[in-house]
């Protein structure tokens, strides 16, 4: 599945700028789109909480899976 179809569904599942999620056991803010990042697909995000820096952050493995099986079928 083409990247771009990829990081659509991935949005629709969550991962947008502005959400906010729980990701590695931490409440994060969303401040991307999805985006490559080398291998991974990835976005930006800060604390949840407002404390701390904007860093890149991967999407789960399975998440990307989903994301591709979904748009496939």
């Amino acid at each position: 599945m083409p990247l771009l179809e990829t990081c659509k569904m991935l949005q629709s599942f969550g991962y947008r700028a502005g959400a906010r999620m729980r990701l590695y056991g931490e409440d994060l803010q969303i401040t991307s789109e999805p985006f490559l990042d080398g291998e991974h697909i990835v976005v930006r995000a800060t604390s949840a909480r407002g404390a701390g820096d904007e860093r890149t952050v991967r999407i789960p493995i399975p998440v990307i899976r989903m994301a591709s099986a979904a748009k496939a079928a």
